[in-house]
């Protein structure tokens, strides 16, 4: 069970949100495997663009939030992108969050808080797994 919810895993509203959580996750590893730079400041979307320019097609991966989940793509775009950090970035805090509520006026729902917490998870896993490699490399 899922605290709060009374029902399972395996079907009801939890499965639902699940499946909502995993779109969004596979979206914001996507997104930061494209646009997170290299060393050079240069970002796989830079390069698969000037690909594109020369072919004709984009070799990248198609970057996939479907419509009905758009807003929370937004939504974390715009927390995202105040995010503090010093030695790489920080999580997205509840303080943070509330102070966007208080600034945009939006007043997202506990699954909607969820969502953008459990995106803000994916993107620093990813983000970190990109920085270790990095340093492995040197």
């Amino acid at each position: 069970m899922v605290e709060g919810t009374g029902t399972s895993l395996y079907g009801g509203p939890c499965l639902f949100f699940a499946e909502l959580g995993t779109i969004l996750e596979e979206a914001v590893e996507i997104w930061v495997k494209l646009y997170y730079p290299d060393e050079n400041g240069v970002t796989d979307h830079d390069r698969y663009t000037q690909i594109e320019k020369q072919t004709g097609k984009y070799p990248g991966p198609d970057l996939i939030v479907p419509s009905d989940l758009f807003y929370i793509w937004e939504w974390f775009m715009d927390l995202s992108s105040s995010r503090g950090g010093g030695w790489g970035p920080s999580p997205i805090t509840y303080g943070e969050l509330i102070a966007w509520i208080s600034l945009t006026g939006n007043m997202p729902s506990k699954w909607e808080v969820r969502m953008l917490k459990q995106m803000d998870a994916k993107y620093l896993e990813v983000i970190n797994s990109i920085d270790k490699k990095r340093v492995k490399g040197k």
